[in-house]
């Protein structure tokens, strides 16, 4: 590839693309976490996705809710679809983790768009969330076969 076509590249993309992939995502590892929010993509099929997530979660935080205490996720599908790192984004987000002078789901509410059918309804439940006073903490296990 040529250097002219390098530096087309880069001015079409608004991240660093010095920093390397990471092969293997840690549910639970905080020292990437700020990069993997600010670098991810949210599009409006996957926030439509952590919406369905977030309102099962949510609704037991309701005060006029079912009163269920503990609520689980469980993720599934193909190897290299992106389950880990929706499941790191999406459990820090809810826990609201900590980083620094910010919080997960502040970094992540950056990447919604007004207008966008699942960034509206995220509002929503970022809204809810603080509102009802949303406790949640990340507890990430792994099923892994090795053939």
């Amino acid at each position: 590839m040529t250097t002219t076509a390098l530096h087309t590249i880069r001015s079409c993309i608004d991240r660093s693309l010095e920093d390397e992939p990471q092969s293997v995502i840690k549910v639970d590892e905080l020292r990437t976490l700020r990069t993997d929010l600010a670098q991810y993509v949210l599009t409006d099929q996957l926030a439509r996705e952590y919406a369905r997530v977030f309102e099962r979660v949510i609704e037991a935080a309701r005060p006029a809710g079912n009163r269920v205490t503990d609520v689980g996720i469980w993720l599934s599908g193909f190897f290299g679809s992106g389950k880990s790192l929706f499941a790191k984004l999406a459990g820090h987000v809810l826990a609201d983790t900590q980083l620094g002078t910010d919080t997960a789901r502040s970094l992540f509410q950056q990447h919604l768009r007004r207008g966008r059918p699942g960034d509206d309804r995220l509002a929503e439940l970022f809204q809810e969330a603080t509102t009802y006073r949303l406790r949640a903490a990340l507890v990430a296990f792994g099923n892994y076969s090795v053939g």
